[in-house]
């Protein structure tokens, strides 16, 4: 089909044609399913290598600022032998080219290398150098343009800085000791309640931070981005993650299943009871399942419930017919449920019999309507809806169909099912007894098993192997080899994602890093003169360490804010672009953890540079002897 056309838009259009009126059509969901699937991995990816390069971008520029100031002199003196500024500008970005000249090629290279080492190392040869080095043209591309890009963008503005230095400014420059007496004084005489209990220590932190706003701006900005990433990150990966309460998805300790539902080839009563004379076995919880088609009243379709009636044909027959009575079918699949696996739908009941008593004996119903947020029923209690469904003979063939008629008594929410059952708009669930009694559905599709606590697995399992190996159609599956298998598949994305969460939180703390050495290189001397004045190690200390505390709280604070608002719309937009049984509660576990490890990275940070400080007596550091 054409780019411009949604596929259920090509289906309606075919549907109208009356030459394929005979033709069977299906869609392939399948197929835009998965597209739909990478196109939404790509834009994830591309605004992570957005991200990335942005982070890069800020940690190149704080770098390049760090290049700049210790450099005044530098640059003072060329400017006195003849130097423009456009040339000092051009010296500082062509250095950063030069730097991406080198390194930026064997990035990709050791990139290449680590990335199929780390993820795909059972499936290629370590040995093949070519594979190992292969690059995709796309790889190549954007490594060049972010890298470069990023480059020149976080050298052109600490260049242009430096290029409208004066000669003699710089020439005689004290490294920016830029605070004066009546600055400092103004500075820690505040009016803030807060402030005044601040010791002088903590107060100086935040007066050097408050003088050094763009600096601590760029800083917070790529701490943020750190944590508002985790936050994103840790919430995809626990709601998709299929290893989250897969035991009670699962079911039981081992599941049996029928491979085929045509009736008398399911599970009988006599394989139940054989099963649960096993010793270890606590209970058996039974299925049944059945296709069918479900008659709605007419009332109870929407406007967009008739147009995918009319998209599958359904309306179109009818139209054409001559008989008054029309009827509006949709394909579903009935579940039969025991009693106790009905009553763990309890908390599900979103209306109707809270209980889920009368499902249990009547020919009643409980249905899930509008999966997949396909709003094409509104259902309500006292409905009559018409299971049409296959009549067998006494020998178990099929003999036609049938249609049984029951009442709507509860509705459930879409997630009470706790699996995927396909594309169908309704599904209905029944009890056993309601199976047996009016459907004429003697066997079941599948059970579930709970063993005794502590029980041996492996000679249980064999044992249940041993009791279906004269039912080809019956196959087992237990909980601990299906977690496994989930663990193994869930691993690469996983990784993928913390791969790249790891990556700017390395590029972050670098960063931190830097701009509190940085920190530290400006204020040597001033640093040395509140030494002299009587402001001793531990002191300075306190006063380093606060600057920590401060960027560790601005950061984890308003990226906690900022990441769950990103959670808030990873859970509106994934519940139609990745699954609908996506949930949102309020992360305070991810915010608190946030807060604590954000501030510890920062005053770590902070605790690096002060050895510098000391290594030196006041008077060599007041004279800037380097």
């Amino acid at each position: 089909m054409k780019e411009k056309y949604s596929l259920n838009e090509v289906f309606l259009i075919i549907s109208y044609i009356n030459d394929y009126g005979s033709l069977s059509i299906g869609k392939n969901d399948a197929k835009i399913a998965g597209e739909n699937n990478i196109n939404f991995l790509n834009m994830i990816l591309s605004l992570l290598f957005l991200i990335i390069g942005t982070v890069s971008g800020i940690v190149i520029y704080n770098i390049s600022n760090i290049m700049v100031t210790e450099r005044t002199k530098e640059f003072g003196i060329f400017r006195a032998l003849g130097a423009s500024p456009k040339m000092i500008k051009s010296l500082v970005i062509l250095e950063g080219v030069l730097v991406g000249v080198i390194f930026i090629p064997i990035a990709m290279v050791v990139g290449s290398i680590l990335t199929k080492i780390f993820i795909k190392s059972q499936y290629i040869d370590l040995g093949n150098l070519a594979e190992l080095v292969y690059i995709p043209p796309k790889g190549i591309y954007f490594s060049l343009m972010i890298g470069f890009l990023t480059l020149i963008i976080g050298n052109y503005f600490p260049a242009k800085r430096a290029s409208k230095v004066s000669p003699m400014q710089a020439i005689f420059s004290n490294n920016n000791l830029n605070l004066k007496g009546h600055m400092l004084k103004v500075g820690l005489e505040t009016k803030g309640s807060i402030r005044k209990k601040m010791s002088f220590s903590t107060n100086m932190a935040y007066l050097n931070l408050d003088r050094n706003k763009k600096r601590f701006i760029t800083t917070v900005i790529s701490l943020n981005i750190i944590v508002i990433m985790f936050f994103g990150v840790h919430y995809l990966i626990n709601c998709l993650d299929p290893l989250n309460n897969y035991k009670e998805k699962f079911g039981g300790d081992f599941i049996i299943k029928s491979t085929s539902n045509i009736n008398g080839y399911e599970m009988k009563n006599d394989k139940i009871e054989e099963l649960q004379k096993i010793q270890g076995i606590e209970n058996i919880y039974k299925c049944k399942e059945l296709d069918c088609s479900i008659e709605v009243p007419e009332k109870s379709i929407t406007k967009t419930g008739f147009k995918y009636l009319r998209s599958i044909g359904e309306l179109k027959k009818e139209e054409s017919s001559t008989s008054d009575i029309k009827r509006y079918l949709f394909s579903s699949r009935i579940l039969g449920y025991d009693n106790e696996e009905i009553d763990k739908l309890i908390p599900s009941v979103q209306e109707g019999d809270k209980t889920l008593d009368s499902v249990k004996n009547r020919p009643t119903v409980a249905i899930v309507q509008n999966i997949n947020n396909k709003e094409y029923t509104d259902i309500k209690i006292g409905d009559t809806l018409n299971m049409i469904v296959p009549k067998y003979d006494k020998n178990g063939r099929e003999d036609g169909i049938k249609n049984v008629p029951f009442t709507v008594v509860a509705i459930l929410n879409s997630n009470s099912l706790g699996m995927s059952i396909g594309d169908v708009p309704i599904v209905p669930v029944v009890s056993n007894y309601s199976c047996e009694n009016y459907l004429n559905l003697n066997g079941y599709i599948g059970c579930k098993i709970k063993c005794e606590e502590g029980f041996n697995f492996n000679d249980i399992k064999s044992k249940l192997n041993d009791s279906i190996s004269d039912s080809k159609e019956l196959t087992l599956k237990s909980y601990v080899e299906e977690y496994n298998k989930a663990k193994e598949n869930n691993k690469d994305f996983a990784i993928m994602l913390y791969g790249f969460l790891t990556v700017i939180g390395i590029i972050s703390i670098i960063n931190l890093v830097n701009v509190m050495n940085m920190s530290v290189i400006l204020r040597k001397k001033e640093i040395s003169i509140l030494r002299a004045i009587g402001l001793n190690n531990k002191d300075v200390t306190i006063m380093i360490m606060s600057e920590g505390v401060f960027y560790g709280l601005a950061s984890s604070i308003l990226g906690s804010i900022f990441g769950t608002i990103l959670t808030v719309i990873i859970y509106f937009s994934g519940r139609e672009r990745i699954s609908s049984l996506l949930t949102w509660s309020m992360p305070f576990n991810t915010i608190v953890t946030s807060i604590i490890i954000v501030t510890l990275i920062c005053v770590s940070s902070a605790i690096i540079p002060i050895k510098s400080l000391f290594s030196k007596s006041i008077v060599e550091s007041i004279k800037g002897i380097e």
